[in-house]
């Protein structure tokens, strides 16, 4: 290293950032790069195939049902499901037993909670599709998952068999969560009681958006496809349970922005009774308009989430950011991360309906935010 001819104090510089000041976003892509060298196998960086990546973005999203549904089949296909072998791996230990049948010394894996234990293989066999598991353990459940879907893609009526395939897998899900974290007991008959209304609500929904497309003679691709404008102000970006059967928290959200980077999200908060429960408003730092409303929409779930609402109906008038959320357009890039979060959180909720609403209609929201931010 040559010497220095000028009388400057020697100081400390991060050579992977321009200012030369180390971030943590610098430091971890460092972190992480030494990780990939060790680890050839997750190459660059992911734990996911070719083949994987190309069903999830030709054909994941298209998929007939609800939203949440396809999150929790994206989140099996990449291994990105919190299952006790991902707590082994950390170091974390949450118990040793099967979900399902209860025997000890069973690492909870995906393909043992989707597939492979021996009472979930009879839930497979009796369920409406009539599904044999019983030579399937060496092949992997994403793969398994795949080739069904593509397969049910190959036959008529493939929309409701599809459906039907993916309610079992949401079921499952959700029954283990109940199991693990609610400390209840696993009933054949709670199963597939449960089984059948979710399947029932997801093949009537399916229905109602194939007549509207219908009506109006237009092709639909997706779940709200070209009929973007018409179908957002009749049927929910997402519904899980079924409304009719549950009482539902009401909640309105929506966010104000100003161009210093101050935001805020306010929303009211109706009971089920229709009374209202309470209004709250939330201040943050943020780049964009579309930034606020989508941490708006993300604080609604975790506040719902805290407070012990699992059963929820959210209106937001930011049709741009659902339409994101749905999938339906592309994900920005400042919210593609808020967007991820947010699809992680509705799978907390027993029922949850998420809808557009017109601004006229979104006044009382819009004011909490403003003057949150003292406008």
């Amino acid at each position: 290293m040559p010497i220095c001819k000028t009388a400057v104090d020697d100081c400390i510089f991060w050579t992977l950032t321009s200012s030369g000041n180390y971030s943590v976003k610098s430091g971890y892509a460092v972190c992480l790069a030494s990780y990939l060298r060790v680890h050839s196998s997750l190459k660059d960086g992911s734990r996911v195939d070719a083949s994987t990546k190309a069903f999830c973005k030709k054909r994941l999203w298209h998929l007939p049902g609800p939203q949440v549904w396809k999150i929790l089949v994206w989140r099996i296909l990449t291994d990105s499901l919190s299952v006790g072998a991902e707590f082994v791996k950390r170091n974390l230990f949450i118990g040793s037993a099967c979900p399902w049948c209860g025997e000890d010394g069973m690492v909870e894996t995906l393909e043992l909670l989707f597939r492979d234990c021996f009472l979930v293989k009879r839930l497979w066999a009796c369920s409406s599709i009539g599904i044999s598991t019983e030579f399937t353990s060496s092949v992997r459940l994403r793969d398994w998952i795949i080739n069904w879907i593509n397969y049910f893609f190959t036959k008529d009526d493939s929309s409701n068999t599809i459906i039907r395939f993916l309610s079992v897998l949401w079921s499952l899900w959700r029954i283990r969560n109940e199991i693990m974290f609610l400390g209840k007991s696993f009933s054949l008959e709670y199963f597939f009681s449960f089984l059948s209304n979710t399947t029932n609500v997801a093949l009537e929904a399916e229905s109602r958006l194939a007549s509207k497309a219908s009506t109006l003679g237009s092709d639909c691709h997706g779940p709200l496809g070209t009929l973007r404008n018409e179908i957002c102000n009749h049927f929910p970006f997402f519904l899980v349970g079924e409304k009719g059967t549950c009482a539902l928290f009401r909640v309105k959200v929506d966010a104000s922005w100003v161009s210093s980077f101050h935001a805020s999200a306010g929303w009211i908060v109706y009971a089920p009774n229709g009374e209202c429960y309470g209004t709250f408003a939330k201040r943050f730092d943020v780049e964009s308009a579309l930034q606020a409303e989508a941490i708006g929409i993300r604080e609604v779930l975790r506040w719902a989430t805290r407070s012990n609402i699992l059963h929820l109906d959210l209106s937001s008038d930011c049709l741009q950011l659902l339409l994101q959320l749905a999938r339906v357009e592309a994900m920005h890039h400042l919210v593609r991360g808020i967007l991820h979060d947010m699809e992680s959180d509705l799978l907390m909720f027993h029922c949850i309906c998420i809808s557009f609403l017109p601004r006229r209609l979104n006044k009382v929201a819009h004011n909490l935010a403003r003057a949150k931010l003292g406008l």
